[in-house]
């Protein structure tokens, strides 16, 4: 079992610092993506039914190569009535980079949520567009998803919809 478990972390070391010779181009990136999200969202057992709250969103990427990397979606929303939505998921993001002008993504993540103290899973699932803004290290997301919540034996959610810049940090 130890012998194993050598084995296992000699190859485990020899992947993390083979990994830049796998990475293509400009890869690894880092981007952070700060913006507005609109999300439809209800907690019938809360008293609170299903409409639209705004907040401020976070998504932040870490790209191993060009097409896939890990993601860190959060978000914070004013449900009213001195109540507020915190998320935060972690999952993968894969981009499709043909193109200099519009890059396609879809991200799917898993994580927890909490109305005013009162813990849930949630989960992500959905895509988007990035608009690189010329040469720069920037870009305008657009980003679409499905945010789900286990509040009180039960799911709930709606779409999220979120615009923001795109910051490349690794440029």
């Amino acid at each position: 079992m130890v012998k194993m478990l050598r084995y296992c972390l000699a190859f485990g070391l020899v992947l993390a610092f083979a990994g830049p010779v796998f990475a293509q181009g400009d890869f690894p990136t880092f981007q952070l993506a700060p913006g507005y999200g609109n999300i439809k969202f209800g907690v019938p057992e809360f008293g609170l039914p299903s409409s639209h709250h705004s907040g401020f969103v976070l998504d932040t990427n870490y790209n191993f190569t060009s097409v896939i990397g890990l993601d860190l979606f959060t978000g914070y929303y004013s449900l009213g009535d001195n109540l507020t939505l915190y998320t935060n998921t972690f999952g993968l993001n894969f981009s499709w980079r043909k193109s200099t002008k519009v890059i396609p993504f879809a991200t799917a993540g898993f994580g927890f949520g909490s109305v005013n103290g009162s813990q849930a899973m949630a989960g992500r699932l959905g895509g988007g567009l990035d608009i690189p803004l010329g040469e720069s290290a920037m870009a305008i997301r657009t980003d679409v998803t499905r945010m789900t919540y286990h509040f009180a034996n039960t799911w709930n959610g709606g779409m999220n919809v979120s615009v923001g810049i795109v910051l490349n940090l690794s440029q």
